[in-house]
């Protein structure tokens, strides 16, 4: 299974425009088989900082999604937004040992 962890950063007057627009791909996200989990939060102290969790079957799947006109678009629209470049950490949660 693939973790993912993005941050992104948006100003106050494009946050609403923001969050809606990634609803948008974490609800038809949700419908995909290989998508475990997609999750959107604010953090409590900083409300423009958006946090983005979500998991994945396996790397094939994630890439299939980045590769897809679906996130193209919505990074196309979201990314003009952020404040500074989203943070993305991608972790293979099967520990080999």
């Amino acid at each position: 299974m693939i973790i993912t962890h993005i941050t992104c950063q948006f100003s106050v007057q494009n946050l609403t425009k923001a969050i809606a627009l990634l609803e948008q791909v974490r609800d038809k996200m949700r419908t995909n088989t290989d998508c475990l989990n997609y999750q959107i939060s604010q953090q409590c102290d900083l409300p423009e900082c958006i946090f983005i969790s979500q998991s994945w079957q396996n790397i094939a799947a994630f890439d299939e999604y980045r590769n897809s006109s679906d996130f193209a678009g919505m990074i196309g629209d979201v990314k003009p937004m952020m404040t500074q470049p989203p943070k993305v950490d991608v972790y293979d949660a099967h520990i080999h040992g």
